[in-house]
C-alpha cells in the first residue's frame, strides 16, 4: 500500500473509531491533520471511494496474514493459534476493521459493499473450513461437532468482538464529552 493510501486508512480508521463508520465522509476525511491540504485526495470522488481504500486494504492484509500463517506451521492446531494472535494484534491496530465488517448500513449506502464483505467472509470462512477439517483428519482436534457449525461460532465471535469495541468507543466519547463541557 503506498503512503498516500496509508495516510487515507489510518485518518479514516481514526474517525470510525471515534465517531463510527456513519461519521467517515470526506469532508471529515479532509479536515484530518495529515490529509489536509495533500493534492493527491483530487482522486477521491465521493465517500464511496474510502471505504473501498479501506475495504481492499483489509482483504490484502488478511491474504497476507493467512498466506504468512499458512506457510510457517506443521500442525492445524499451532496454525489455529497463531491465526487468532495475528487477527487480534490486527484487530488491535486497526479496530476499524470489525466495524466495517460488521456495519450493516454501509451495505445498504454501498451496492458493491456486500459482495466486498461476502469476499472477506468467504476467504475466512474456506480458511477455517480446510484447517478444521485437516485438524479432524489428523487427529488434532478432538471433536465430533460438525465443523460448519464451529466455523460459524468462530466468525460470529467476532461479531461480539465488534459489539464490545463499539461499546467502548463510545464509552471514550462520552468521557471526552463530559470532560469537554466541565471544562
Amino acid at each position: 500500500m503506498d503512503s498516500k493510501n496509508e495516510d487515507v486508512i489510518k485518518a479514516a480508521g481514526r474517525i470510525i473509531v471515534m465517531s463510527g463508520t456513519q461519521a467517515l465522509t470526506i469532508n471529515t476525511l479532509f479536515r484530518e491533520p495529515e490529509i489536509k491540504g495533500k493534492s493527491f485526495l483530487r482522486s477521491l470522488k465521493d465517500d464511496e471511494d474510502i471505504y473501498e481504500i479501506l475495504l481492499l486494504n483489509f482483504e490484502i492484509e488478511l491474504i497476507e496474514l493467512i498466506g504468512g500463517i499458512s506457510v510457517k506451521c506443521e500442525t492445524p492446531d499451532k496454525e489455529l493459534e497463531l491465526l487468532f494472535k495475528r487477527l487480534y494484534v490486527l484487530f488491535k491496530k486497526k479496530p476499524w476493521n470489525l466495524a466495517l465488517i460488521f456495519d450493516n448500513n454501509l451495505s445498504k449506502r454501498y451496492k458493491w459493499f456486500d459482495k466486498s464483505i461476502f469476499r472477506i467472509k468467504n476467504m475466512a470462512k474456506n480458511y477455517l473450513t480446510d484447517l478444521i477439517d485437516r485438524g479432524k483428519k489428523e487427529k488434532v482436534f478432538a471433536t465430533s461437532e460438525d465443523t460448519k457449525i464451529l466455523v460459524r461460532y468462530i466468525l460470529s465471535s467476532f461479531s461480539s468482538l465488534r459489539n464490545d469495541y463499539q461499546l467502548g468507543w463510545k464509552i471514550i466519547a462520552d468521557l471526552k464529552n463530559l470532560q469537554s463541557t466541565q471544562d
